[in-house]
């Protein structure tokens, strides 16, 4: 049963890639990268621990290279799919990277103890595991499974926290009632997962392969007979958001007009104290309403709106004035300090201040990934 489950999960994610190749290689949509990632990562996961019981732990070393690290990984592709799903434009994405640190700091640790340890060292281990008993070994490796679960679940929870806080679930529609169901059933596959890992019972590692099979397989199904059920999903949350604003009544358009003018005509941004209380002031709205604006409907925060503005500005004196420093026009334009100034330039410009200049002044065009 379990095969069945894991064998039918790769078929799926197998398809998924196949029916998504333009929208993925194109690398005009993350979001079906993102998903096949999740899927492949739970169906490697789930044929090792099939392959693990089914052997009596009389399996290949080379067959547990990299499982830890692989199971920290589950935890940030939810929330990373999740977020890309319902939440794109608003910034969520930034930073992905510090996601996947502890997978990388346990990857790193592997492959030092693979430098200092020969492969067949496994072997012992693995069969200490499957017969149980209270070698210290088997304790630190229980120790890292549990983390690994909370980990997991860690990401799982907030993940529920946030729909619920977005969907008000007591008024929920059937589409959202779906996706909390599937939401909570994948908590509840980590938890049966986690107590076979710790405890050692496999009738429990088996339930959970069978689990989570028939949570992918029932999702992935239920993307082809409903396709717009994501869609649904996610108007529905943006209708959640426009009903819970706090810009009612206000007017955008005029609102937009007027930060506009304070940017680029008095440019408040050279004035390294402008904070978002201050803008919010001379706007007559609330710092929330401001932020939720700069967020909902330009996709960036505080911080990153004044940046750009000082970037923009720092790029015409960079090549419009030899004589000033670097330093002297990150503090004309609003930065107080040269690392702030150089990580803005970089993120903005794409290439930092000095060789931006360098190019503008021996005239070739200054490389821009102006966002």
């Amino acid at each position: 049963m379990g095969l069945y489950h894991t064998l039918s999960c790769s078929v799926a994610a197998c398809r998924f890639l196949w029916r998504r190749p333009r929208s993925c290689c194109g690398g005009r949509d993350a979001r079906h990268w993102l998903m096949a990632a999740l899927f492949a990562s739970l169906c490697l996961y789930m044929f090792r621990l099939w392959l693990f019981t089914a052997r009596h732990g009389d399996i290949n070393p080379a067959f547990t290279l990299f499982f830890v690290p692989g199971i920290y990984t589950i935890g940030p592709l939810l929330y990373l799919n999740y977020a890309i799903q319902f939440r794109r434009g608003q910034g969520t994405l930034e930073g992905t990277w510090r996601h996947f640190a502890a997978p990388a700091l346990l990857l790193a640790f592997e492959i030092v103890m693979l430098m200092a340890r020969t492969l067949d060292a496994r072997t012992r281990v693995i069969r200490l595991i499957f017969a149980g008993g209270n070698d210290p070994m088997i304790w630190a490796v229980k120790a890292v499974f549990f983390s690994a679960g909370i980990f997991t679940i860690g990401y799982q929870l907030f993940i529920i926290t946030d729909a619920v806080r977005l969907l008000r679930i007591r008024k929920t529609e059937a589409v959202e009632r779906v996706f909390m169901a599937i939401l909570c059933s994948s908590v509840l596959c980590t938890l049966i997962f986690m107590t076979g890992l710790v405890t050692q019972r496999h009738d429990f590692l088996k339930a959970g392969i069978a689990a989570t099979g028939l949570l992918i397989i029932t999702s992935f199904l239920l993307g082809q007979r409903y396709p717009e059920f994501l869609q649904d999903l996610r108007l529905n949350l943006r209708r959640r958001r426009y009903e819970r604003t706090l810009l009612g009544g206000v007017d955008l358009e005029l609102m937009h007009e007027q930060l506009v003018e304070l940017m680029e005509e008095e440019k408040i941004y050279a004035d390294a104290e402008v904070t978002l209380a201050s803008v919010a002031r001379r706007l007559l709205v609330t710092p929330h309403q401001l932020s939720e604006f700069l967020n909902e409907r330009m996709g960036v925060n505080f911080n990153a709106f004044v940046n750009m503005y000082r970037v923009d500005e720092a790029r015409e004196l960079l090549t419009a004035d030899a004589d000033l420093s670097i330093l002297q026009i990150a503090y004309s334009v609003g930065f107080n300090s040269k690392s702030a100034f150089n990580a803005a330039f970089q993120r903005f410009a794409g290439t930092t201040p000095l060789e931006y200049r360098k190019a503008g002044l021996s005239g070739a065009a200054p490389r821009s990934t102006d966002q």
